[in-house]
């Protein structure tokens, strides 16, 4: 009997799915073995297919990368452009801080396997310049433009790499790594003390204290 031909959209449906069982078994392969050890024989043998499979969606270890930028591209972007978005509310940093330490916390292990690499690897840079970081700019600057004073000399550019780097930084020293940084902080201390950081450095306002906003009271 014949094989029944798939329908267009199930047929992309499949694939879709094809897709993303070789990416969760690359992220797999690659926590465990680092980018550079990985191979792509142990990606297919995680993802449960042959290799010839495998380089039906991907060309090379490398543009299974760029599938995992783009993934992370996906989670991130949509969400952080809807919050920048709304209207004014003096809420806003510590909400978008919070949402970004929960996209943070799912891509934790992608992201303790890459970095290393990304210091030596300046290919693996790239896709992750060309892919992660110049689109979440693209789409985020405009919008976060538009919550700084009019006269700001501030370059998004440049500070909003910083932040990304900041937030990541303390989150791995503070709740990961348990550096002498006085003491693991808890999730929402982090947020607290990143939001009042930031929020003072792009208004460019005096940093007031709990304490000191009690004392006028």
């Amino acid at each position: 009997m014949p094989r029944r031909r798939r329908e267009p959209a199930e047929e992309a449906a499949r694939q879709e799915e094809r897709r993303r069982q070789i990416l969760d078994a690359a992220t797999g392969v690659f926590c465990k073995y680092g980018f550079a050890r990985a191979r792509t024989r142990d990606i297919a043998a995680a993802a449960g297919v042959s290799e010839g499979t495998l380089y039906n969606y991907y060309a090379s270890k490398r543009d299974i990368l760029a599938g995992l930028a783009q993934r992370v591209v996906d989670d991130t972007t949509p969400g952080l452009v809807a919050q920048l978005a709304v209207g004014p509310d003096a809420d806003w940093l510590p909400g978008l801080l919070a949402d970004r330490m929960a996209v943070l916390e799912r891509n934790l292990p992608l992201l303790h396997a890459l970095l290393p690499e990304l210091l030596v690897d300046e290919g693996l840079r790239q896709v992750f310049l060309q892919r992660v970081l110049f689109p979440l700019l693209a789409a985020v600057v405009p919008n976060l433009k538009n919550r700084l004073p009019a006269t700001s000399p501030l370059n998004l550019r440049v500070v909003l790499p910083a932040m990304i780097g900041g937030l990541l930084a303390t989150y791995l020293a503070n709740v990961n790594l348990d550096l002498p940084l006085g003491g693991p902080q808890s999730r929402q201390q982090i947020i607290d003390q990143l939001a009042t950081f930031y929020q003072h450095g792009l208004e460019q306002s005096p940093i007031r204290l709990p304490e000191e906003v009690s004392r006028e009271r």
